[in-house]
C-alpha cells in the first residue's frame, strides 16, 4: 500500500502517539475506506446499488509493530495465520443478507462467485475456486473442511489447527482459537494431529506435481480478418463436432491428456468457405 495519504487523515493520529510509519499506513487506510463510501454512494444515487455486487478484499497487510518486510517474523509473506488471512466481503442489498461466516473460502472463489451471479454454470475445472453464491445469499453451501497449501513451506488450516511443515520437515501446530498470534507450539503434545495434517500436506504436495488424466480444452473462435468472434462455428475434435456459442467460445471436454491432445483439434468455415477460423 502507498502511504501518501493527505495531511488531514494523519493529525489526530499523530495526537495517538503513534510512528510515523503506523501514522502513514493507517492514514491511507481511512482514505481508501472513504474512497469505498463515494463510491457506493455513487450506487445509491444512481439507484445501482441493489443490483450490483460489491466485492472487497484486501492484501492482509504489513501488521502493525509486527514487519516491514514481506516474509519476516510472523506476518505477511510466512505460512502463519496472519500472513495469509485476508478479509473478503459481498455487498448487495436485497440479495445478500448481513451477515459474518465463518467459512473458509479462498480468494479464487471470487471469479466463480462473480460468474455465478452473472449467470455461469461452467467455470475452470481444475481451478480450486468455488462459487459462493448460494452461501452468501443465505444457503447452507458447501463450506471447506480445510485449506492446504503449499508454497516454500506446506501448510493446512484446519480450524482449530494451523499445522506448519518447512522444507527441511520441520514441523510446527498451533491452536489458533486460543493462540491467534500462534506462540506456543503444539507439535511435540499433539502427536496424532500432527501425524494426520502432515499426510494431508504431503497428498497435497504430490497432487500439484501429478500431471491431470483429463483436460478441458476452451476457447475462442475468431475471423482472422476482422477479429470478431465467429458465432456458431464448428470444430472437429476426433469424430465429435463442437460448435462455438454466441460469444464464439468452444469447450472440448474432458479428454485424455496428451503433449499432443491439442493437434486434434480441426476448424473450418462453415460460411461458403470465405471465413477463415484460428483457434
Amino acid at each position: 500500500m502507498p502511504e501518501n495519504a493527505p495531511e488531514p487523515y494523519k493529525d489526530d493520529l499523530r495526537a495517538l502517539g503513534l510512528n510515523k510509519v503506523e501514522v502513514d499506513y493507517l492514514a491511507n487506510v481511512r482514505w481508501l475506506d472513504e474512497l469505498i463510501g463515494e463510491l457506493l454512494g455513487e450506487l445509491d444515487r444512481r439507484g445501482l446499488r441493489e443490483n450490483t455486487l460489491v466485492v472487497y478484499l484486501s492484501d492482509n497487510g504489513w501488521g502493525l509493530k509486527m514487519q516491514r518486510l514481506a516474509g519476516t517474523g510472523r506476518g505477511k509473506g510466512t505460512p502463519y495465520d496472519i500472513g495469509s488471512r485476508t478479509p473478503i466481503l459481498f455487498s448487495m442489498p436485497g440479495t445478500i443478507p448481513v451477515a459474518d461466516l465463518p467459512d473458509l473460502v479462498l480468494s479464487s472463489d471470487i471469479p466463480p462467485t462473480i460468474l455465478s451471479f452473472a449467470g455461469a454454470t461452467r467455470f475452470v475445472p481444475e481451478s480450486p475456486g468455488r462459487s459462493l453464491r448460494d452461501r452468501i445469499e443465505g444457503g447452507a453451501g458447501a463450506p471447506r473442511a480445510d485449506i492446504v497449501q503449499h508454497f516454500a513451506d506446506d501448510t493446512v488450516l484446519s480450524p482449530p489447527w494451523r499445522y506448519v511443515r518447512r522444507e527441511d520437515g520441520s514441523e510446527e501446530l498451533y491452536r489458533i482459537d486460543r493462540d491467534p498470534f500462534e506462540f506456543v507450539d503444539l507439535a511435540r503434545k499433539e502427536g496424532e494431529i500432527v501425524e494426520a495434517l502432515r499426510a494431508r500436506a504431503i497428498a497435497h504436495r504430490e497432487a500439484l506435481l501429478r500431471p491431470p488424466e483429463r483436460v478441458e480444452i476452451a476457447g475462442r473462435v475468431r475471423d482472422v480478418l476482422t477479429g470478431r468472434p465467429i458465432v456458431g462455428g464448428e470444430l472437429r475434435f476426433g469424430s465429435e463436432i463442437v460448435r462455438t456459442d454466441s460469444h464464439g467460445d468452444f469447450v472440448v471436454g474432458p479428454v485424455a491428456a496428451g503433449p499432443d491432445v491439442c493437434d486434434d483439434i480441426k476448424a473450418w468455415p462453415l460460411f461458403g468457405g470465405s471465413i477463415p477460423m484460428v483457434g
